[in-house]
């Protein structure tokens, strides 16, 4: 393999591996800050805004990064196991089956 060749899948694996990372904290934060607008006894225009405008943007950012990441794991590694990169092609299935469901799930008002 040449030396050049090698470069690209080191740095397509390490962009695939901070998409994912990234993609998971952009999830944690987005359920955090749809918490954190609970927290108080009243709720007033600005925790609106956290739980219904920003909250939101970070969940679909994120995820559109783990997808992104898991996608880019599956097509981009060569070396591992075909029944690893088959288990890579699982996972991003079901992420992707899990998008179209679970705004409407997490995201309403109870």
């Amino acid at each position: 393999m040449m030396a050049a060749e090698m470069s690209k899948r080191q740095t397509m694996t390490m962009l695939m591996s901070w998409a994912f990372v990234l993609g998971l904290f952009l999830l944690a934060l987005s359920g955090i800050l749809w918490n954190a607008a609970r927290l108080g006894p009243t709720i007033d225009q600005g925790e609106l805004d956290l739980q219904n405008v920003y909250a939101p943007i970070l969940w679909n950012l994120g995820f559109f990064l783990l997808i992104a990441g898991v996608f880019g794991y599956a097509v981009m590694v060569k070396n591992v196991d075909p029944l690893g990169r088959l288990l890579l092609w699982i996972v991003a299935f079901i992420l992707v089956l899990l998008l179209f469901t679970s705004p409407s799930l997490f995201f309403t008002q109870p």
